[in-house]
Order: C-alpha cells, then sequence, then structure tokens
C-alpha cells in the first residue's frame, strides 16, 4: 500500500485494532492516543510534563513510556528548543502494513510490493532518461501500465528499450508496451 494513501484510514482505528498485535500496553496505547491527539490539534512539540495534563500518568511514567516506544523504533523522538517534538510516523507505517497484511492475500500483497518496486524503478529511469521530473500526465500513464501486473514484464522490457535506444517521450514507451502486449497475445492464440 502506497504509504500516501494509506494516511486516508483513520489511525486511532488502526492503532486500537492492532495494538496487541504489535505489542503495545494499554499504557502505551494511551499515551500514543494522547500523542496523536495533541498532534492534530496542531500542537508540534510537547514534553512529559505537557502529556501529565493530558493524562493521569506522572512526568516520569510518561517519560518511561516513551523510552520504551523509542527504543522499540514505534515513534521518533526529536529534541527541539521548545521541547520534545514526537513523531508516531513508525508506527502508522507499521499499522497501515498491518492493516494491508489482514486484507489482501500474500499473493496480493506480494503483487503490491512488486508493483511499488517498478513504479519507483519506472520513475527513476525515466526521469533520468528524459533528463527531468515526470509530469502529472506520465505519472498517470505509468500508474495505468502497472494497473494489471501482467503487465510487468512488458513494463520492464520497455524500459530497457527506452534506455538503449534514448526514448525521450513517454508515448513512445508507451508505444513499446502495447507492441509487446500485442505481439503476446498473437503468440498465445497460435
Amino acid at each position: 500500500m502506497n504509504f500516501n494513501n494509506a494516511n486516508a484510514l483513520n489511525f486511532s482505528y488502526l492503532l486500537i485494532e492492532f495494538y496487541k498485535k504489535v505489542g503495545l500496553s494499554e499504557e502505551e496505547l494511551s499515551v500514543i492516543l494522547v500523542i496523536d491527539h495533541l498532534i492534530s490539534q496542531g500542537n508540534k512539540a510537547f514534553n512529559s510534563a505537557s502529556l501529565a495534563l493530558n493524562m493521569n500518568y506522572d512526568e516520569k511514567r510518561i517519560d518511561d513510556i516513551l523510552a520504551k516506544l523509542y527504543e522499540r523504533k514505534l515513534i521518533d523522538i526529536v529534541i527541539e528548543t521548545s521541547g520534545l517534538s514526537v513523531s508516531i510516523e513508525p508506527l502508522k507505517k507499521i499499522l497501515y502494513r498491518k492493516f494491508e497484511e489482514s486484507i489482501f492475500s500474500d499473493e496480493e500483497l506480494k503483487e503490491n510490493e512488486e508493483a511499488e518496486n517498478l513504479r519507483v524503478e519506472t520513475y527513476e529511469k525515466l526521469e533520468k532518461l528524459f533528463n527531468r521530473s515526470l509530469t502529472p500526465v506520465e505519472i498517470n500513464r505509468i500508474s495505468d501500465w502497472l494497473a494489471d501486473s501482467s503487465n510487468f514484464p512488458f513494463i520492464r522490457e520497455s524500459l530497457k528499450e527506452a534506455e538503449i535506444r534514448g526514448y525521450n517521450s513517454i508515448n513512445q514507451i508507451d508505444k513499446a508496451i502495447i507492441k509487446r502486449i500485442r505481439q503476446d497475445a498473437m503468440q498465445n492464440n497460435d
């Protein structure tokens, strides 16, 4: 799952649904929920004292909980002049992955991961080949290619051809992919 798309999911729901599977205690769960609430309210930096104002735990207990979460790489902590900046992004990524695993089969997960890897590979190769960033139209075209996993081998072959022949437009690569798909279909019909 693309992490940017995952942000459309409700983090609190995922946290409560999967906290046990990621090994969080109820104390850790409550601290993370308060942190998420404070972040959603626009607070960028806070410390254990400000968390203690919103909870029934004392500062020492909150410090201990934050330290454990940090050691387990579930949160990131940055010390700033205005206080601690706590990021729950590492935990979000883990929870989104757990959610993805719960709704997709192993085969679908592998296919999604392969599609994401091919997407990144395609973007990098084309940006290098075109010597510029891709346009939204080009990105949309690539997404169309990746919509069907049976196209993956044709995309890879066409990218190699594009590098060898020095293609400088998405249309040339699109034509190469379509040509390969048609050739494959004709071979399978024979």
